[in-house]
């Protein structure tokens, strides 16, 4: 009896009685919860992604986009997937340009919004609607070639890179006179800018994100977004520069119909171009 019973007390110790594994277990939960507490209490006190523009979320949100950019740069050169790694570089760029020109330029109302990461659901869907897209396909074609880079994929990377070179130089040109709402009244230091790139393309901000945008579901191959985006995208800027180039009207007078007449859309935007 007492050989057994050593035995058994060597068992226990060598593999763990269910009792001790579930003392084990609930330390653990016990621990987990106590780090998810105190977690959740340093980042209230220190408003750290409340939203608010503080150093800290600045830094955080810019670092987390810099540290996905650049990993996903590196598995750009993958041969299977590398065009979905270039895809979300130029992503995490366009959205840390859009703080940084906000940020630079109109210091006074630049927020966390900034980074237009809750740009809208219409804007989530899309992305993920391009992603799912792309994996889906990957699941059903597998190994198929032609959802990896091809000429097709390039042309589709050259469009996001003037894309995103258009709406950041009309931005960066435009300086505190851009806003990322639409403004129905004009205010006293609101001038018309006609330089820069504004000097042969008006709204270049829009229609770099048109570009962007198409781009990104070329260098995806993804047919059935390309598709969508291209329609939206193409009906809500046409809806959004008529709309926009009656108000600009009405702010500048005969100023802006003269500068219409020396400057362009690139697309069929409006009847103005």
């Amino acid at each position: 009896m007492a050989e057994n019973k050593q035995r058994k007390e060597k068992m226990d110790k060598k593999e763990g009685s269910p009792k001790t594994e579930i003392k084990k277990g609930n330390d653990i939960k016990t621990r987990a919860i106590s780090f998810k507490n105190a977690f959740v209490k340093y980042c209230y006190e220190n408003r750290i992604l409340d939203g608010s523009l503080t150093e800290q979320n600045v830094a955080i949100i810019s670092y987390l986009l810099g540290f996905v950019g650049g990993v996903c740069f590196l598995l750009s050169f993958n041969k299977k997937y590398g065009n979905f790694f270039t895809f979300i570089t130029w992503l995490s760029i366009y959205h840390n340009m859009e703080f940084i020109s906000t940020a630079t330029f109109k210091r006074e109302i630049c927020s966390i919004d900034s980074y237009l990461l809750n740009h809208s659901g219409a804007y989530h869907f899309a992305m993920a609607s391009g992603i799912v897209e792309y994996w889906i396909e990957r699941l059903i074609f597998k190994d198929a070639a032609w959802k990896g880079f091809n000429i097709i994929s390039v042309i589709g990377l050259l469009l996001v890179i003037a894309g995103q070179y258009m709406r950041s130089a009309g931005m960066f040109t435009c300086k505190s006179n851009f806003s990322h709402h639409i403004e129905v009244e004009k205010r006293s230091d609101h001038v018309l800018v006609k330089t820069g790139i504004y000097k042969y393309l008006r709204h270049p901000s829009y229609t770099g994100f048109f570009y962007w945008g198409i781009g990104t579901q070329l260098l995806l191959m993804n047919p059935l977004s390309f598709i969508g985006y291209a329609v939206v995208l193409f009906r809500f800027f046409k809806s959004r520069i008529e709309y926009e180039e009656k108000l600009l009207v009405d702010f500048f007078g005969n100023e802006y119909v003269e500068y219409r007449k020396t400057s362009k859309v690139f697309r069929k935007f409006s009847r103005y171009t």
